[in-house]
């Protein structure tokens, strides 16, 4: 049985902090992201890779970010703050 706490498993959770604590090389994330101005207030952010533990974890995501018409922007994604 698995046990969740916030629909997080927590026996998972505690079986990577014995890991990383055994060896904290596999603890260690490289994240980067490539952000583009896309014309007034749009911007196109790409997530890249995360390196974990020396593995590479393939993610492809585009997030699109833009201002309200209020703020001279088109409206076209959301404002991340």
């Amino acid at each position: 049985m698995t046990n969740l706490v916030n629909d997080i498993d927590t026996d998972a959770l505690r079986n990577t902090i014995d890991a990383i604590t055994e060896n904290p090389e596999k603890g260690k994330m490289a994240f980067e992201v490539n952000t583009v101005w896309a014309g007034q207030f749009r911007t196109e952010s790409r997530p890249s890779n995360i390196v974990l533990g020396g593995d590479v974890l393939e993610r492809d995501f585009l997030i699109e970010a833009d201002e309200s018409e209020q703020l001279l922007g088109k409206n076209s994604g959301a404002n991340p703050q």
